[in-house]
Order: structure tokens, then sequence, then C-alpha cells
């Protein structure tokens, strides 16, 4: 498993302080694991003050993630400007490591006449590289049901690209999880929907010759959540071929046995993998038979627990889902057998 992290744009243009932060950030999150490191929001070629002057905003998140011994490879995109790729491709050169190139399926291309293959070689020669090194994200972001892309589609482009150059590796992105999961499940309720990303992605490896890579955005939009606001509890849980969704109210007004009935709508009635699958299930499993407070439980062996910390939190129950939802999926795609990223 291969995690691809975008630092992310929070209130004005990120300092060079911020940039240090984001870098420590990571280095706890992933520790020496080789990991893509992209951007969402953050102008590559933006300067920002350093010991050494004005520089660009990318070549410093680069510089800080290198001083912090992290194996990162720089993501490109088919739609970077060429000061952009110039800097990626540098930092790429000077790990080793290889790079990937993120390219978002069935984008429209501004440059008169110029095709999907074309573009990405041309972004692969402004970067410095050979396909080989590369490895080729292919994303199409959030699969809305109503329009969402055909197998057949899918796999011609895919199939195209893949004859186009002999890439190091070629991935498919996608996910099923909507901007807002209020049409999924009421309040106090539990509902689920289809994996569509799971089921396009094996149905199209299916249909080409490609030795497609599976991707998607674990449990969460692709779009970055707006901070601040109402918050309102969900626990969103990986199945075979759905992801269900229990939901809670707004955060604000749950108390624990609030959250102890949105973990019980998974455990009891839903597809729960059991308390020992992962971390996040045993977080579920020990909120689920909790009754009020984190230390008043139904059975008298969790009389000595010491409470859950953050369970009124909206980064919790991300970090459960999230944390379950990485070992279900790495579990199907041992059965299925290609490899993760």
């Amino acid at each position: 498993m291969t995690p691809l992290i975008a630092v992310a744009r929070h209130g004005g243009p990120p300092t060079r302080d911020a940039l240090k932060r984001r870098a420590k950030e990571l280095r706890v999150a992933v520790g020496e694991r080789p990991f893509y490191l992209d951007r969402e929001g953050i102008s590559a070629s933006r300067r920002v003050a350093t010991p050494r002057g004005e520089r660009e905003t990318l070549a410093v998140l680069y510089e800080e993630a290198a001083r912090r011994g992290l194996a990162f490879m720089p993501v490109a995109r088919s739609t970077d400007r060429q000061r952009c790729l110039e800097i990626v491709g540098e930092a790429a050169g000077e790990h080793g490591r290889g790079l990937a190139v993120r390219h978002r399926l069935g984008s429209r291309l501004q440059r008169t006449g110029e095709g999907p293959a074309d573009r990405l070689l041309r972004t692969v020669e402004s970067v410095a590289a050979t396909p080989g090194e590369v490895d080729l994200v292919l994303d199409l972001g959030w699969l809305d049901p109503d329009s969402a892309p055909s197998v057949r589609w899918v796999a011609r482009q895919i199939q195209t690209l893949s004859a186009s150059a002999v890439w190091r590796s070629v991935i498919l992105a996608a996910t099923c999880v909507p901007q807002s999961i209020h049409e999924i499940a009421d309040l106090d309720a539990a509902g689920s929907i289809p994996r569509t990303e799971w089921l396009l992605w094996k149905d199209v490896a299916s249909a080409t010759d490609v030795d497609l890579v599976f991707a998607d955005y674990a449990v969460q939009h692709p779009k970055i959540p707006s901070s601040g606001g109402r918050t309102y509890g969900n626990l969103r849980y990986t199945a075979d071929h759905e992801l269900y969704v229990s939901r809670g109210r707004l955060m604000s007004n749950m108390d624990d046995a609030d959250f102890a009935a949105m973990c019980r709508r998974i455990v009891v009635d839903g597809p729960f993998s059991g308390q020992d699958f992962s971390w996040g299930d045993e977080q579920i499993h020990r909120l689920a038979r909790l009754r009020r407070g984190a230390q008043v439980a139904i059975f008298d062996d969790l009389d000595d627990e010491e409470p859950i910390e953050g369970i009124n939190s909206h980064p919790f129950w991300r970090e459960v889902g999230t944390s379950h939802h990485l070992k279900f999926v790495s579990a199907q795609l041992a059965e299925h057998h290609p490899v993760a990223h």
C-alpha cells in the first residue's frame, strides 16, 4: 500500500513555518514508508520568505520533507504549468524514487488538437523523466451515480494510454463517497451505497490486458472538508460491495450514549468484521458496549476501562473508518491478486 497525501491549503497562502509543520506531521504519519506527495489548493510557484530569500512554495515543501528523511515521490499533474513541472522534475531527479503523474480521466484539454496520450507524454518530458519512472494515476474522482462512466469507456481510455508508453504502473483511482452523506442515512439511522469504485475497477481490470492498480479515497470525498460550521456524527464502514454509514446527529448535541448507538448499528445490525480486525474495529466494538458515560458500561468487564478520548470530534471518526477501510480493502486485493497503491 502506497499512500498519496496532498498537503492542503487552510486559510491564506502557506508560510515556510506552515510547510515545516506539515513536513513534521507527515513524518509522524508515515515514518519511513514511501508515499506520493501532492498538494491541493496551493500555488506551486507562489514565493514564500525563507532565510535564503524568497523561494517557490513547492520547492520549499520538498526541501522540508527531505530534511526529515521522508521517502516521498513527487506528484505532477497533466494540467500543471511548466515551472511547476520543472520543480517536480528536480525533486524526482534528486531523490531517485520516481514520481507519479496524475491525470483526470475525461478532463478537457485546452491545447487544440492535443490528445490525453500526447499531454501525458509532454508532461513526462517536462519533468525530465521517462515513462518507466512514472506511476500513472488515472483519477475519476467521485463517481456520480447519475453520470458514472461506463466500464467500456474507462477500459478503452486506459488501454489507449497504456499503449502510448511503458509506464512503471497504471493506477485507477475513484470513490463512491459523496460530499454529503445525508442522502445515504437519516439522523440516528444507518444506510448504504454501492462501492462503485471497487466494482468499476474489477470490471475494467478484467476488460483490459493492463495490470491495473487499485486506488481510492478511503472513506472521504475528494473535496477537502470545510473547516468550521456544523458537524454531524457519522461512522463510515466498508463492506464487500457496499459502504455503510451509521449517522448520529449534530455532534455538539451527541453524548456517549448517542455514539454508542451509532456504533451498535454497525456491530449488531451491520457487516461488522469483528473487534480484532483493525484498530478502528476495536474502537467501534468498545464504544458499542457503552451505555452512558465512557465508564458506565453494560458489561461489568468494562468498568475499569479508561474513557475514549476524541469521540466527539470529526477526526476521530475518520480515523476509525479509515483504519477499517485500509485493512478491509488490502484483504480484498490480496484475494484478487493485483498490488494496491
